[in-house]
């Protein structure tokens, strides 16, 4: 088994710097989606879909750019447990908006959920069963897909298009997450992270918002 390698102060900038920009971008993109909302319930998926959005790059900007150990140590929980965040609120728009059925709000509901395990796995488990963040975290990105028949119907071949390339994106970077010694690999990850954020957006804005049935 290959140790890891700790990474270099300019690799920790790196990889604070590759967040900071999915900060500033998920800003611009909750305003733009407000904007475009017109009605409560397309209001309530921009601000969870754009909180969660901010959340995670700020948690994860904090934690590779502050030093003190202890600091650190707290961050990275947040950071870690922002992902679960993060996927949910990706979805939300999707379940919420474009599934006028039950089908829709109960996978909305199981995601929420296991988000909520994923958080507590984060905070007060991060010594036990350690396969089961990897795990949740695939399966929180790709149980959504049982709804991708209705979703085609609703937002057509485009929109779910860059559902998947969002979700494609995400999987291919897991090698990079996943490597121990290969330099600026998590800044790598970092940029698969942001380029599938950003086809989500785009599968959001263009096509999941013009296209609500709520």
């Amino acid at each position: 088994m290959k140790e890891v390698r700790p990474y270099t102060e300019n690799e920790e900038i790196a990889n604070g710097l590759t967040h900071a920009l999915g900060i500033v971008l998920g800003i611009v993109g909750t305003v733009a989606l407000c904007l475009k909302s017109s009605s409560g319930v397309e209001w309530v998926a921009a601000l969870v879909y754009g909180v969660s959005l901010v959340a995670l790059y700020s948690a994860s900007t904090t934690y590779h750019l502050v030093k003190p150990p202890k600091r650190k140590a707290i961050f990275k929980k947040f950071d870690h447990a922002g992902i679960y965040v993060l996927i949910a609120g990706t979805y939300t728009p999707f379940l919420l908006l474009n599934i006028d059925s039950g089908r829709g709000l109960i996978v909305l509901g199981v995601l929420w959920l296991s988000a909520l395990a994923g958080i507590l796995y984060k905070f007060f488990f991060i010594h036990k069963m350690k396969k089961f963040s990897t795990v949740l975290y695939l399966l929180m990105g790709w149980v959504p897909a049982i709804t991708f028949p209705t979703l085609y119907e609703v937002v057509g071949p485009d929109g779910v298009f860059w559902i998947v390339a969002g979700g494609v994106l995400y999987s291919s970077g897991v090698i990079f997450y996943a490597d121990k010694v290969r330099p600026y690999r998590h800044a790598i990850w970092h940029v698969f992270v942001l380029m599938a954020s950003i086809a989500h957006f785009i599968a959001i804005y263009a096509y999941s918002f013009p296209n609500s049935v709520r």
